[in-house]
């Protein structure tokens, strides 16, 4: 699958990096659930994936890290990364 970033996730990636104290658990669980979303496969069950009714179809939360939620949508050969931060703050949001 083809992986697109929004620019929302860089920057919310980088402030999460900068808010974390222990940044290199956390960049190695994202790359593991990057990786196996990339591969196109199912997450297990300790990301606790979701699917996100209210956004459309396509779109899911999981928690990557601790309290850290990525917000991402799968559409045919595409996923797309969309959101990332702790789940009080990124659904205070909506």
């Amino acid at each position: 699958m083809k992986i697109f970033w929004a620019g929302q996730f860089k920057r919310d990636y980088k402030q999460v990096v900068k808010n974390l104290k222990e940044p290199d658990q956390f960049r190695a669980e994202l790359k593991e659930v990057i990786t196996i979303l990339a591969a196109g496969k199912k997450l297990d069950d300790s990301y606790t994936a979701n699917r996100l009714n209210a956004k459309g179809v396509g779109w899911y939360d999981c928690y990557v890290y601790l309290d850290i939620v990525m917000i991402y949508c799968i559409m045919g050969e595409r996923v797309i990364f969309s959101r990332l931060g702790k789940c009080s703050e990124l659904y205070k949001e909506s």
